[in-house]
């Protein structure tokens, strides 16, 4: 890919997006916010060229990403590192000038940190609907995002979440949005989910009084997935 590009995400301003939309990115790059030398990477979107040649640098080390052929939560693309990340390290992406591919990496540098969590990852409480954000009228139509609660017995930078939206109880066509959970200021556990912009968002731009159906995976930081198995949780935006 030529560059990172910086694009703007779904919560900034429409004269913002005026100047990004002519050139949105094919992928996504997707971490959770702690990483450990055993954490892996993912890649949200779609490109008819090859994904390659994508490396985490640092001052020390040089680690060249590798796409997991098959995993559970395709679409997305898993990207693991060829060695261990060094504990103590700050990595940035980095991706070869001369490549067609474009990655989004919301200015993605971290440092590996030691001592990930141990115990299994599981709900405390199952996710519950909050509120819709719904715009209509901008100069790139109609957008939204809708937003549940929910816990679990981890930190929220130590996963993801996989969550999966349908118009319909049996899933036949939904949308995926591989996400960072996060906690607000009154220590409540969130998640955000939308169309920005410059997508094209077909029946699932979030207007009010529609019905939808979710399901909500568990992603660990190294790759672990927790599969929902319980009914979708339905929902009707407001």
């Amino acid at each position: 890919m030529k560059k990172i590009i910086l694009m703007c995400s779904l919560f900034l301003s429409t004269t913002t997006f005026a100047l990004d939309c002519d050139i949105p990115p094919h992928y996504i790059f997707i971490a959770t916010k702690n990483t450990y030398p055993s954490s892996v990477f993912w890649l949200s979107g779609q490109s008819d060229s090859p994904v390659k040649n994508i490396q985490l640098k640092s001052a020390k080390d040089s680690n060249l990403l590798k796409i997991i052929p098959k995993n559970l939560l395709e679409p997305h693309i898993l990207l693991q590192s060829d060695h261990p990340l060094k504990i103590g390290q700050s990595y940035a992406i980095k991706t070869p000038a001369s490549s067609d591919i474009q990655i989004y990496a919301r200015d993605f540098q971290t440092k590996i940190q030691n001592n990930p969590p141990k115990h299994l990852l599981k709900w405390v409480a199952m996710p519950h609907f909050l509120q819709t954000k719904f715009v209509r009228d901008t100069a790139f139509g109609a957008y939204g995002s809708v937003s549940f609660k929910l816990k679990t017995n981890w930190e929220t930078n130590d996963y993801l979440i996989n969550v999966k939206i349908s118009k319909n109880a049996n899933f036949s066509q939904y949308q995926t949005f591989l996400e960072n959970p996060f906690t607000d200021q009154s220590g409540t556990t969130k998640i955000q989910v939308g169309f920005d912009l410059c997508s094209n968002a077909n029946d699932f731009v979030f207007q009010p009084n529609q019905t939808f159906y979710a399901k909500f995976d568990l992603v660990t930081h190294d790759g672990k997935v927790l599969i929902w198995h319980q009914a979708p949780i339905k929902f009707t935006t407001r």
